[in-house]
């Protein structure tokens, strides 16, 4: 089921990519800025669907896998927390390739890398607990994982926001054209 989150969000996020790309190549700035806006928002929605299409069907599909009861509900609370970072997971996709389209690849492997390092050490700390952390179990699992995925997500707000980027996002009602988005879901539905 996560790969699922991840083929949806990731898929769509390349096509962004592709448009993003296409339009800072022909310097319409103002196109690649509002296909960055709608990457955003439309992944944003993919996740909240996600979000709540995961977590209800998490009892079934695990229970393709298993008839143990004790398996499945440990599934299905590490399901309700890292299913909740859904939302997260999209938007920080769409950064990540915003970034990528504009040549900016070492703020994606640092964003990127920071999330994964801080959910290898939380892992622990908050499964077994450790100071002033609880001893959470598989609650903590997930929960690490969350709190990784949100931190790359806020360090690419931050790059945008400290580093300079062609692409400029801006949320307004004149950035969203159904074309732009047809031709995103063109490229990243076989993505």
């Amino acid at each position: 089921m996560q790969n699922l989150i991840n083929a949806v969000t990731i898929g769509f996020s390349i096509g962004a990519n592709a448009v993003i790309s296409y339009h800072l190549g022909a310097q319409d700035l103002r196109r690649a800025g509002d296909a960055a806006v709608q990457s955003i928002v439309y992944n944003a929605v993919h996740g909240v669907l996600l979000t709540v299409g995961c977590i209800a069907a998490a009892p079934f599909f695990l229970g393709l896998f298993t008839e143990d009861a004790q398996v499945i509900r440990l599934g299905v609370r590490y399901c309700r927390i890292a299913f909740s970072f859904a939302v997260f997971v999209a938007v920080s996709m769409s950064m990540e390739k915003i970034f990528q389209a504009a040549g900016k690849m070492l703020m994606t492997i640092l964003c990127m890398l920071s999330g994964c390092v801080v959910n290898i050490l939380l892992d622990p700390i908050l499964i077994f607990g450790w100071g002033l952390f609880p001893q959470m179990g598989i609650e903590g699992a997930a929960l690490a994982t969350g709190i990784g995925q949100v931190l790359s997500l806020a360090l690419y707000v931050i790059c945008y926001f400290t580093r300079s980027l062609p692409v400029r996002i801006r949320f307004s009602p004149g950035a969203f054209d159904l074309r732009l988005a047809k031709k995103m879901y063109a490229v990243g539905i076989p993505a």
